[in-house]
């Protein structure tokens, strides 16, 4: 929440952009918290990460759409039961606008789901009434005015570098790496803060490292993900991931002391995560193993 508020600071009228609370949140990180995520998506408070990405604008168009739900849901009509089954919408809604004050809530799509039920019930109940009020029409138009508004604000700040992201993703389970790296290329070059985008492009160039049995062709492609490993450490240096990736090239290269130096860095940045553990003991393994004598 706090990397979130800062990001906030940075920008407080329009925000830094959907989804950008993950590219930013290392650069924010305080030194001498502990990093228990492996990779921190969200903030566990729903507001604060929209004033981070959408800013003042965002969250307001967020709060007179809370504001209109709940009017409409005094003015609904219908039966004793129907009503009852109303109380019970709002109180759904009421719960997750609430809990999403210590948690991401609205990013599972589930209550995605469920919420978006209990607002169309409630709106539906108040129908009756909204046709009887010229005010309440009144109302009506605002809300789909600001639903149409948030759209296409989302859509504005969103952009296209997730669905390349998910182009990318799916090019590589189809066992089309190259297809894949070139996506990804595409985003970082567009978003140079998409340190993921970077991470999962330095990994497909080791998967085909892996792939060739030559020495030289194998090295290039190591290469270019010691490249992209670097440009992620450049822009997030907290991010504990980049420094296990950069290990296990300079493992590959054969180069000791840089393989040594960056699984360190990983181990202080993420002291409590396994990976790091594990990562710095195959590096151990390697050296032992170069150590013992032919034959």
């Amino acid at each position: 929440m706090r990397s979130a508020l800062d990001q906030f600071s940075e920008r407080p009228a329009l925000g830094n952009g959907s989804g950008s609370f993950s590219y930013n949140v290392f650069s924010h990180w305080p030194k001498n918290l502990f990093l228990l995520q492996y990779d921190p998506e969200f903030a566990h408070n729903e507001y604060a990460q929209y004033l981070a990405e959408y800013g003042l604008i965002g969250i307001l168009i967020i709060g007179v759409f809370l504001f209109l739900v709940f009017r409409f849901a005094s003015k609904a009509e219908g039966t004793i039961e129907e009503r009852r089954f109303d109380c019970g919408c709002l109180a759904a809604v009421g719960v997750a606008i609430s809990h999403a004050m210590v948690d991401f809530v609205m990013h599972a799509p589930i209550n995605i789901f469920v919420l978006g039920f209990a607002i169309g019930q409630i709106g539906q109940s108040a129908f009756v009434s909204i046709k009887r009020s010229s005010l309440n029409r009144w109302l009506s138009r605002s809300v789909s005015l600001s639903i149409f508004i948030c759209s296409g604000y989302l859509l504005w700040q969103f952009g296209g570098s997730d669905l390349k992201s998910e182009r990318a993703s799916l090019a590589l389970s189809d066992g089309k790496t190259v297809e894949a790296i070139e996506l990804w290329k595409t985003v970082v070059a567009e978003d140079p803060a998409n340190f993921i985008a970077s991470y999962r492009c330095a990994e497909a160039y080791l998967s085909i490292a892996e792939r060739i049995s030559n020495r030289e062709g194998r090295i290039s492609f190591v290469e270019r993900s010691i490249q992209m490993g670097g440009l992620i450490s450049s822009s997030h240096p907290f991010y504990h991931q980049a420094d296990l990736l950069l290990g296990y090239c300079y493992d590959e290269r054969g180069l000791v002391d840089l393989a040594n130096r960056h699984y360190r860095n990983a181990l202080e940045k993420a002291p409590l995560r396994g990976e790091c553990h594990l990562g710095m003991a195959r590096h151990y393994l390697l050296l032992a193993y170069a150590a013992i004598p032919p034959g």
